[in-house]
């Protein structure tokens, strides 16, 4: 006889939980559309999905960018990738981003170099001291989104 079988956990398994949570409550908002006498119009159906649909993909993108980030919050400490000094972090800092797909928040250490006054780059691409509200994906045109 054979060992039984290992299934090694699903790397996953938290962002599908996430993002099968957002497309319960995503379905839920059309409750109200689907129990009216009159079944709505594939207008009404379209126009819906529409309104909705970046709330869908922006809890999805955040399951995603939470799974992903996980790692880059819990670092304390980095090197300048000017001077190469030891960096220690001073805090985290919460920066909402509205990309194509929604909007997220994500969590970003704060590193500053006083030595020569550079931060390392961010998850959202941006150096520590340039602030924006969309990033890069939401700021260029669709066909130019990357990541």
């Amino acid at each position: 006889m054979g060992e039984p079988e290992t299934t090694s956990p699903d790397p996953l398994a938290e962002v599908r939980q996430r993002a099968y949570q957002a497309i319960d409550q995503w379905l839920d908002s059309f409750v109200p559309l689907l129990s009216t006498p009159e079944a709505p119009t594939l207008l009404e159906l379209s126009e819906h999905l529409f309104k909705t649909r970046s709330q869908l993909l922006g809890d999805c993108l955040q399951a995603i960018l939470d799974h992903i980030l996980s790692h880059y919050t819990q670092l304390r400490q980095t090197h300048c990738p000017t001077c190469a000094r030891l960096l220690y972090r001073k805090r985290l800092e919460p920066k909402k981003l509205t990309t194509l797909h929604g909007t997220v928040e994500i969590q970003r250490p704060y590193f500053y170099c006083v030595a020569c006054r550079h931060g390392p780059h961010r998850p959202d691409g941006t150096p520590a001291g340039r602030r924006h509200s969309r990033s890069k994906a939401a700021r260029s045109p669709p066909c130019r989104a990357t990541w």
